[in-house]
């Protein structure tokens, strides 16, 4: 039987149940599946290992990382990891990024034919141009023969490093997943009026262009809007007091719990991701299969296949308040018709971007080949 692993630094809820689907259909085509981590946890993660890594074969290694809690980073370095890919011999390795010494230095420790690298990073999710860091990518990069990418700005990141065009057959497409079953008991929060409800998911912090996004509404007449801004972070404070300042129709929720976080997500009339810098959010697919409209910054790395610009939404750019303003005002001023349509094309366009098992059984057609 031959066998493919999987390198990757933490067991996460949606990197979870992705290796579940893997393994079943790997072990179709004779693949054994091994999930190599680096660490159970790491800063500002609080999921149970024990719980997730369940449902395939997960090696955890000993960590002789360093844990920098107040950047959240662990830099990872698993010398027995290194061995076990030497010894074990598997005819497919993939690793998940270029974060850690370990991510770094396991493909010089496999002979498999065909080593690929997972990127998630574009262009626009860069957040340096050192130029020793540059070299650093390019060295790292051109190890490569094969990339596993969430979307087309991930092909532009990687062939900057790369120094060449990449081919088809060296792009491996596998976009980020939901796990559906989460939200089957999603249920809408009921809620005191009968205003456009439009909910913000994520960190308060300054990638997630929070701050800028509310510019935008403080531009227009917001009477008829309501926003829910869901999580913590740095920017707490300084949201909440701009807010009050500018006496928007803006509340900031705080942080919940994830079982409640799709009840939220189910009460928007819109859903909103305003992102600085966001390599391939999940939390757009979440909206898309609850057939929620979007308003999205034209930075995320997933905008391709998560928006159909004036079908099932809008983008903006998050450094112009007044095309934030724009779109917000295009979306209040839909009839509800149009945004019962907007509504059916954000679910067409789960159906035809995110089916879990299609989008598995064409990536591992593409790995083996």
């Amino acid at each position: 039987m031959k066998k493919l692993a999987y390198v990757t630094n933490i067991p996460t809820p949606y990197r979870d149940f992705r290796f579940r689907i893997l393994k079943n259909q790997l072990e179709k085509q004779g693949i054994e599946l091994e999930v190599l981590y680096m660490a159970k946890t790491e800063p500002g993660r609080n999921w149970d290992a024990e719980i997730l890594a369940k449902g395939y074969k997960a090696v955890f290694f000993k960590n002789f990382g360093i844990n920098i809690s107040s950047k959240r980073m662990f830099i990872h370095f698993n010398p027995g990891l290194f061995l076990y890919l030497l010894r074990s011999k598997f005819d497919y390795v993939i690793v998940g990024g270029i974060s850690s010494p370990t991510h770094i230095l396991s493909p010089y420790f496999t002979s498999s034919s065909k080593c690929i690298l997972s990127v998630e990073s574009n262009l626009n999710s860069e957040r340096s141009d050192n130029r020793i860091l540059g070299f650093i990518k390019e060295k790292i990069i051109k190890k490569y023969d094969y990339f596993q990418v969430t979307g087309k700005p991930s092909v532009a990141y990687i062939e900057k490093y790369y120094g060449d065009k990449l081919s088809d057959e060296q792009v491996i497409y596998l976009k980020n997943l939901i796990n559906e079953e989460d939200f089957l008991k999603s249920r809408p929060l009921k809620l005191e009026n009968d205003k456009i409800h439009l909910v913000i998911i994520g960190r308060l912090e300054r990638v997630k262009g929070i701050e800028e996004f509310l510019h935008g509404i403080s531009l227009i007449d917001h009477s008829n809007i309501n926003v829910s801004i869901v999580g913590e972070g740095s920017q707490y404070d300084l949201i909440n007091e701009y807010i009050k300042e500018k006496q928007l129709p803006a509340k900031l929720i705080g942080h919940i719990k994830s079982d409640e976080i799709s009840n939220w997500l189910n009460s928007a009339d819109a859903f909103v991701l305003p992102s600085i810098s966001d390599p391939s959010p999940l939390s757009p697919i979440e909206a898309l299969y609850l057939g929620k409209p979007l308003l999205v910054s034209d930075r995320i790395g997933n905008l391709n296949d998560v928006l159909v610009e004036g079908k099932n939404g809008f983008k903006f750019d998050i450094f112009s308040k007044e095309t934030v303003a724009k779109s917000i005002s295009k979306f209040i001023s839909l009839s509800d018709d149009e945004k019962a349509s907007f509504s059916a094309s954000s679910v067409q366009l789960y159906i035809d971007n995110f089916d879990p098992e299609k989008q598995i059984e064409d990536y591992i057609r593409k790995v083996i080949s």
